[in-house]
């Protein structure tokens, strides 16, 4: 039976420490529970204690920056509205990200990083059927953008970005391209070239229902 009712528990604890002026480090931790009508990548669900946890770690030191961060899924007693069936979602997602950022005199900085993402569902073969243990997805990028300052009213923007993803066959390249003018401090005219792509999802890759 579908239930209009609705209830959520929610938490949050973060820890900031910071020894010096140039470094701090951030930890952090999360929790949200409910029951509720959730729209799921199937369709409309019951969720019935559906928990969701994070926990952050970040360190800022001068022109340096990383993270790393865990996110886990736990469906609970979720059904599909459509038929009833189960959603079992025990999910992870494993996030790994380092960033530099380089001046190089008074009108060129360099900003620059890697990431590795890592997705780890977890169905109980109610979702990705018979390919539950294989879905795994492991993702790596790299990026690098120029800012020019050309003078003192026009900046030049040039950025790329690589991925490369487990389930497509080459590397996807995402440039971008902005010509920034600021006649006066309130206003600003960017002209810009963009091309980005998204990843299949898990369900786009083996979705297999029961």
């Amino acid at each position: 039976p579908r239930s209009y009712d609705q209830k959520r528990k929610t938490g949050e604890l973060r820890l900031d420490f910071r020894p010096t002026d140039d470094l701090t480090a951030i930890f952090s931790a999360g929790y949200n529970g409910a029951d509720n009508i959730d729209m799921t990548g199937l369709g409309a669900g019951q969720a019935e204690n559906w928990t969701y946890q994070f926990f952050q770690g970040r360190v800022l030191y001068k022109g340096w920056f990383a993270q790393a961060f865990h996110n886990k899924s736990d469906a609970g007693n979720t059904t599909l509205l459509r038929s009833g069936n189960p959603i079992v979602d025990k999910s992870t997602l494993t996030v790994f990200q380092l960033q530099h950022a380089a001046e190089l005199g008074s009108r060129q900085m360099f900003t620059y990083g890697v990431d590795a993402q890592f997705t780890r569902p977890n169905t109980e073969g109610t979702t990705n059927g018979v390919h539950e243990d294989m879905d795994g997805i492991d993702e790596y990028g790299f990026y690098m953008q120029s800012e020019t300052s050309l003078s003192d009213k026009l900046q030049l923007i040039l950025a790329g970005r690589i991925d490369d993803h487990e389930y497509l066959e080459d590397p996807v390249l995402s440039p971008r391209a902005a010509l920034v003018f600021k006649p006066q401090d309130l206003h600003t005219l960017r002209f810009t070239y963009n091309r980005a792509f998204d990843t299949p999802s898990g369900n786009n890759l083996f979705l297999d229902l029961n």
